[in-house]
C-alpha cells in the first residue's frame, strides 16, 4: 500500500467496505491510522462517506473518538488519516474467544460514556461492532472508530444493508421494520457487541444476509446467562434489554444505561456477585419521540396480509391503496416488511415523481435496481444460483434489461447491446424480457412484492408494462401494490383507464381506501407518544383532531412544532410530557403541505437553507461527490452540511 507522505506498517482492522492501516507519518514519525475503501476502484459512496466523516470529526472534540489528521484525495481512492493512541481493536483482544465479566463491564462503562457524548451532540454512531471499538489492555481507555457514518439522530425508515455488518444491525437498520432510525440503534448494536464479548459469538450467525435480517426482526436471542451460567443474571438482563426488537423497549439514554452498568461493575469488582435490581431506574429519555406504531388500521393490515398470503400460494395480483396526502398509505404498506422477511420474500419500492413523468418505467426500474443490489449482498452460493436462473430466463436478451437496469451485469456478466428494432417491436421485446425477468425473481421460495408509490404521476409506458405482468402467462408469487392520492385521480386519469382495462381483462384487483384517524385511535397514539394516561390526553386529542382533521402527517408535524416551540415539557416525576391546553389551542396549524414545508425550511439556519437550495437543483437523490462538484465549493459545502443539521432556535 503506497500512501503519499506515510509509511504503512500493517493492516490494523477491517470494517464493512473499509480497511484501516497502522502507519507512520514520514516527516515526524507520528503514528497514525489510515482508513480507506477496501475495493478498487472504490465505490463513490464509500469515498463520500470518508469525506463526511472527516468534516464531522474536525469539529468534534470527544474523549474516546480519535482526532482526524488529514484527508488525502488520491486519483484512485480517498484516505482518512486519524491519530493513533496505541489501542487495539476488540477482535484482536478477543482472539476468537471471550472476555471475563469484569473486563466486559469496564469496556461497557467506557462505551456508554462515549456514546452519551455523541448522542448529546446529536450524532448516532450507526455502525457499532467489535471492529469499531479500540481498547488498551494496560489502561482504562476505549475509543470508537467510524464516527459519522450516520450524522444525525434520526433517519427515515428504510435503507441499504451493508452485508459485512448485518450481524450487528438493529432491526430498524435492516430496512424491513417500517421504523425510523435514531440513536437507540446504537444500543442494539452495543448489545450484540457485549453478547459477543461475553459468549465468544454474536447471538445470530449466518452467511445468509436474509437469514440474519429475519433473526434481528423475529428471533429472540438466547440469554447470555443460559449460554454461560457463570455470567451474572443481572448483566444478562441488561444485554437482553439492549437487544429489544423495538427501540422503545431498549434503554432510552446512555446515561441510564451507564448507571446500571456502573452499579454492576462496582458490585462485581467488590464481591464477584451482582444483586438483583430494577433496570433503567434513572433512564429518563431526553428526546421527544413520535410513536412509530400503526394506529386505527387493523382491518387494512389484515387485508394486506391476506393478499400477501395469496401471493405466497402462487397468485399474482394488484392492490390499490388510496387516500389523501399524509393519510398513512406508505406506513400501512410497509407493515408487510416483517411477514415478507419471515417468508424469505423480497419487498422493493419505487416512487413516481411529478417532475420526471416523461421517463418511462422510472419507478419500476428504481424498485428492481434496488432488488439487484439486495441480491448482491447474499452469499456467493446464493448469488451463483441467481446467476444461473437469471441467465436462463433472459437468454440472449440480457442487454435489453441492462439498458434500464445496468446493475444486472454485476450478476450475469457483461451483455451485448441488443440489435435495433423498430419502436413497436422494441417495445414488445422489452415487455417480454421484463416479464421473463420478474417471473424469474418471483418464486415460491421467495415471493416478490413491488410497491409503487404516487401512482397519480404514473406514465403510460409503465401502465402497459404492469398490465403485462398482471395478465401475462407464467408469472406467479407476485404482488403489486400501488398507492395514490385519490383527490388527484378522476375518471379521465391514465390510472383510471388502466384499472378499467385490467378489470376487463380478468386481472386480480383489490382496493383499500384510507380515511383520517378516529378520535380513539388518535388518543392512543398521543398516549404512547407523550407517555401519559388517557384521562390527561383526551382534551388535547380532541383539540389536535380539530386542527389536523385526523391526518397522521399533520398530527406528527403539529406535535413536532409544539415540542420545538417549548409547548411540550418533559416532567420526570410523571415520566411523560405535559402541556398547557390554552397555549396549544392558540398554536397555528396549516392544512396545506406546501405551507407546512415552507415553515420548516424557514426554521433552518441560513447555511442550511443554502444547502437545501443547491440540493434541489441537483435532484431529490444525489451523492456527496456530485453535490460537491455542482456547488464548486466542496469545503464550504462540508461546513454547511454540518451546520444545516442544527435548526435555528429563534
Amino acid at each position: 500500500m503506497d500512501i503519499p507522505g506515510y509509511d504503512v506498517l500493517e493492516e490494523f482492522v477491517r470494517h464493512g467496505p473499509y480497511v484501516v492501516y497502522r502507519a507512520r507519518r514520514q516527516g515526524d514519525q507520528q503514528p497514525v491510522l489510515i482508513k480507506s475503501p477496501e475495493r478498487l476502484p472504490p465505490h463513490r459512496l464509500d469515498s463520500d462517506a470518508l469525506e463526511r466523516q472527516f468534516a464531522l470529526l474536525r469539529g468534534l472534540f470527544v474523549a474516546g473518538v480519535p482526532r482526524p489528521c488529514d484527508l488525502i484525495r488520491d486519483p484512485d481512492r480517498t484516505f482518512l488519516v486519524l491519530e493513533d493512541n496505541g489501542l487495539t481493536p476488540l477482535p484482536g483482544v478477543l482472539g476468537g474467544g471471550r472476555l471475563d465479566v469484569l473486563s466486559v463491564l469496564n469496556i461497557a462503562s467506557h462505551l456508554c460514556g462515549v456514546l452519551g457524548e455523541l448522542h448529546r451532540r446529536r450524532i448516532t454512531h450507526g455502525a457499532l461492532n467489535p471492529s469499531s471499538v479500540l481498547v488498551h489492555p494496560g489502561r482504562a481507555e476505549v475509543q470508537l472508530l467510524n464516527i459519522g457514518l450516520v450524522a444525525g439522530l434520526s433517519v427515515e425508515a428504510g435503507g441499504l444493508v451493508p452485508g459485512r455488518t448485518t450481524a450487528y444491525m438493529s432491526p430498524e437498520q435492516t430496512g424491513r421494520m417500517n421504523r425510523a432510525i435514531d440513536y437507540r440503534t446504537d444500543f442494539y448494536s452495543l448489545g450484540i457487541t457485549l453478547y459477543e464479548l461475553l459468549t465468544g459469538a454474536p447471538p445470530f450467525i449466518s452467511s445468509d444476509s436474509l437469514e440474519l435480517i429475519h433473526a434481528h426482526i423475529a428471533r429472540l436471542p438466547t440469554p447470555v446467562s443460559l449460554v454461560d451460567e457463570a455470567i451474572p443474571e443481572q448483566l444478562s438482563r441488561i444485554v437482553g434489554k439492549l437487544l429489544a426488537k423495538a427501540a422503545e423497549d431498549r434503554y432510552q439514554s446512555a446515561f441510564g444505561l451507564k448507571q446500571d452498568v456502573d452499579r454492576c461493575l462496582s458490585e462485581w469488582a467488590a464481591k464477584r456477585t451482582i444483586s438483583t435490581f430494577d433496570l433503567a431506574q434513572q433512564d429518563v429519555p431526553d428526546r421527544f419521540f413520535i410513536s412509530q406504531k400503526l394506529y386505527g388500521r387493523d382491518r387494512e393490515v389484515a387485508d394486506l396480509l391476506r393478499a400477501f398470503d395469496e401471493t405466497c400460494e402462487g397468485r399474482t395480483g394488484l392492490m390499490l391503496v388510496s387516500g389523501y396526502s399524509g393519510i398513512g398509505k406508505t406506513s400501512l404498506i410497509h407493515e408487510l416488511y416483517k411477514p415478507i422477511v419471515r417468508q424469505r420474500g423480497y419487498f422493493i419500492a419505487g416512487k413516481f415523481d411529478q417532475v420526471v413523468r416523461n421517463i418511462p418505467y422510472g419507478a419500476l426500474t428504481q424498485a428492481l435496481r434496488s432488488l439487484v443490489w439486495q441480491l448482491l449482498t447474499e452469499s456467493e452460493n446464493r448469488l451463483s444460483l441467481w446467476r444461473t436462473r437469471l441467465s436462463g430466463a433472459l437468454g440472449t436478451n440480457g442487454g435489453v434489461l441492462a439498458e434500464v437496469i445496468p446493475e444486472i451485469e454485476l450478476i450475469i456478466g457483461e451483455q451485448a447491446p441488443p440489435p435495433p428494432l423498430d419502436p413497436t417491436e422494441a417495445r414488445n421485446r422489452f415487455g417480454y424480457v421484463f416479464q421473463s425477468f420478474v417471473s424469474a425473481l418471483a418464486q415460491r421460495e421467495h415471493p416478490l412484492v413491488i410497491f409503487l408509490d404516487d401512482l397519480q404521476w404514473v406514465d403510460a409506458a409503465t401502465l402497459d408494462l404492469l398490465h403485462g405482468l398482471l395478465t401475462g402467462p407464467g408469472i406467479q408469487h407476485l404482488l403489486l401494490i400501488g398507492a395514490y392520492r385519490d383527490n388527484e385521480v378522476d375518471d379521465s386519469h391514465l390510472l383510471t383507464w388502466a384499472v378499467n382495462r385490467l378489470e376487463a381483462s380478468g386481472g386480480r384487483l383489490s382496493r383499500l381506501s384510507l380515511g383520517p384517524l378516529l378520535l380513539p385511535d388518535l388518543t392512543s397514539f398521543l398516549c404512547d407518544t407523550l407517555h401519559r394516561e388517557p384521562g390527561y390526553i383526551e382534551p388535547i386529542a380532541g383539540l389536535i383532531q380539530k386542527k389536523t382533521d385526523g391526518n397522521p402527517f399533520f398530527v406528527i408535524q403539529f406535535l413536532k412544532m409544539l415540542e420545538q416551540e417549548g409547548l411540550l415539557i418533559f416532567e420526570s416525576e410523571h415520566g411523560g410530557w405535559s402541556f398547557g391546553i390554552d397555549a396549544i389551542a392558540a398554536a397555528g396549524m396549516t392544512d396545506n403541505v406546501v405551507d407546512l414545508m415552507t415553515r420548516k425550511i424557514r426554521r433552518l439556519s441560513p447555511t442550511g437553507q443554502h444547502v437545501l437550495t443547491m440540493a434541489a437543483c441537483v435532484g431529490n437523490q444525489f451523492d456527496w461527490t456530485t453535490f460537491a462538484n455542482a456547488s464548486r465549493d466542496a469545503s464550504r459545502i462540508r461546513s454547511c452540511m454540518i451546520a444545516s443539521s442544527r435548526p435555528r432556535t429563534t
